[in-house]
């Protein structure tokens, strides 16, 4: 077992998540208590509009900031949140787009997608693929069609890579940028970070694969390419990618395989490690790293927006 030396604002960070935890298996129950830690780390969210509704079937929130609630130039990014596709949805990740849009002019729509176990995959890329594609059909007159992003975290990552490789694989255009913070991408239990880091704080790899098996459970689920991008192969013209892993996360060596990977298939991309991060740990809006991750992302979203011309489909790649 793994020792951490965490910094002390983490260390608070996580005995500020015990008060929600609690042994069950009542479905409802933990959706409820992970919808009250999404609250209790939720910011202020003063000078930010939000709005929620739905995007045909699918639950959305959408945030941007008051005064630019009119403007049609800022880009959107469509954000798909963390909960191992079991927890969480549209309403549970205001820290999310707080964080963002108090360094990036921009608007973000969040995803309810549907949640196993009830609805497995591919129930929650096609709910992904739903909103997508509304966005680029022009389903809110006030979105520029050509500065679209996709950005998620966790089980919400795994949808964003997806969601890229599905639009490839029907040749539809790319997103300008597709951010993947902490990303689950395989089966695989041998990577190091899957052993060094097995019994984690917040995430152990125990509970990698109890997502796994209520998520996508058959081959002929987890053996699409869409589930787990980095058990397939990886396909040249994706999206760019902004990748970032935990150091102190089972994940950490999926997100730096599938950063090398698409890079050596040709894909623009950035990566970054967050330095004694743990998984979940951006929540912490206090943490320096926290704050450097935000900057970074906020910085490439903003050079992606301001490229709108050069969303690719697969023909073009």
């Amino acid at each position: 077992m793994s020792t951490y030396t965490l910094e002390p604002q983490l260390q608070q960070y996580l005995r500020e998540c015990a008060q929600f935890e609690g042994n069950t298996e009542d479905w409802q129950v933990r959706r409820a208590r992970f919808a009250e830690s999404g609250r209790y780390f939720s910011p202020d969210m003063a000078g930010i509009a939000v709005t929620d509704e739905h995007c045909r079937h699918v639950p959305v929130r959408i945030y941007q900031p008051e005064a630019a609630a009119q403007a049609v130039t800022v880009p959107t990014i469509m954000y798909l949140h963390g909960g191992g596709w079991c927890l969480g949805d549209h309403t549970t990740h205001d820290w999310f787009a707080h964080a963002l849009l108090s360094r990036l002019q921009a608007r973000v729509i969040a995803v309810g997608y549907r949640l196993a176990p009830e609805h497995r995959f591919p129930a929650q890329l096609d709910d992904t693929r739903t909103v997508w594609e509304a966005l680029n059909q022009g389903h809110w007159d006030d979105v520029d069609t050509r500065a679209l992003a996709v950005v998620g975290d966790s089980a919400g990552a795994t949808l964003a890579a997806g969601l890229c490789i599905d639009l490839h694989d029907r040749g539809q255009p790319q997103p300008l940028l597709q951010g993947l913070l902490y990303p689950l991408l395989t089966r695989r239990p041998d990577l190091p970070s899957m052993q060094a880091h097995a019994d984690a704080p917040l995430l152990t790899s125990a509970d990698v694969h109890a997502a796994l098996a209520l998520y996508a459970p058959e081959p002929e689920q987890y053996l699409d390419p869409r589930a787990l991008p980095l058990d397939a192969a990886i396909r040249p013209g994706l999206a760019p990618a902004f990748i970032v892993a935990a150091q102190y996360d089972p994940l950490a060596d999926h997100a730096q395989a599938y950063a090398s990977a698409l890079a050596t298939a040709g894909v623009a991309v950035e990566f970054h490690l967050a330095l004694g991060m743990l998984h979940g740990g951006l929540r912490a809006a206090k943490l320096a790293e926290t704050a450097k991750v935000f900057e970074r992302l906020s910085n490439a979203l903003g050079r992606a927006g301001s490229r709108p011309n050069q969303r690719t489909s697969a023909g073009d790649s």
